[in-house]
């Protein structure tokens, strides 16, 4: 089935721009996510890239929305405090309805207001953190990791060379994560080694991720040490959206071992 068929398929309106551009628009794909669907459009593996997207999006919202659910509990019981801490002083006298409407109402919106950035704007700042790990020289973290080396296999695997690809994940990166990866492809570019040079710009874990894809770049099957390597990652990034999903109801258990200890 062509694209365009089966963007009127799904309600999606009529394509007039190029693909990425028009799944934005319609509001299918958030912009971040564009560099990853241009990336397999260009090597005409679109459905492939839209399904792991699809995917990815159903674990992330199944946790998101267990977090969401923990918080009920501990936001309710600050709304109370929040209701019943100027009471003492109504009781008191020292506070009229007004006076305490202004001392609940303070703390409501500012509390309002932090949790609509956070939900609102939590890429922007968890990249801007990123970065600054990044320019400290750290090695990159779990989910950086997850995504780049998720996105080398897809276009090693659909037949671009390591140049190309490289060059095709600069275009969608930036920061200092960006200069890496330029650095890294004017060095393959020469006829470097790819994992080698990966290691070198700190573009991979050098005790978890070269090992492993050092070999089978040297055995000669790198697209199957990726694959088994983004298996691993993806599996441990989906444990850690368990961890962090369940962390309140691991408190009891936790202090129910702490008092046995």
């Amino acid at each position: 089935m062509d694209t365009d068929r089966a963007l009127g398929i799904v309600g999606a309106g009529d394509r007039r721009g190029p693909v990425p551009d028009h799944l934005v628009e319609q509001g299918l794909v958030h912009p971040q996510e564009l560099p990853r669907i241009e990336r397999m459009l260009q090597v005409g593996r679109l459905d492939r890239a839209l399904r792991q997207l699809g995917s990815d999006l159903r674990r992330e919202a199944s946790a998101v929305g267990r977090i969401k659910g923990r918080l009920v509990l501990p936001l309710g019981i600050w709304v109370i405090a929040i209701l019943t801490a100027p009471l003492p002083a109504v009781f008191g006298g020292d506070l009229d309805f007004a006076g305490y409407a202004g001392a609940v109402l303070r703390p409501m919106l500012l509390t309002a207001a932090v949790l609509w950035l956070g939900f609102r704007y939590w890429r922007v700042l968890l990249d801007g953190l990123r970065d600054l790990f990044l320019r400290a020289g750290r090695s990159p973290g779990l989910n950086l990791r997850l995504s780049f080396l998720g996105a080398l296999h897809e276009l090693l695997a659909a037949g671009m060379d390591a140049e190309q690809a490289l060059e095709t994940l600069a275009r969608g990166a930036s920061g200092t994560w960006r200069q890496r990866l330029d650095a890294a492809t004017r060095e393959i570019r020469q006829g470097a080694s790819l994992i080698r040079t990966l290691t070198r710009w700190n573009l991979l874990h050098r005790r978890h991720d070269t090992p492993v894809l050092s070999a089978g770049e040297t055995a000669g099957c790198l697209v199957q040490a990726l694959d088994h390597r983004v298996r691993r990652l993806r599996e441990e990034h989906d444990l850690r959206l368990e961890v962090v999903a369940e962390w309140p109801a691991l408190h009891p258990a936790r202090r129910d071992v702490a008092r046995a200890g």
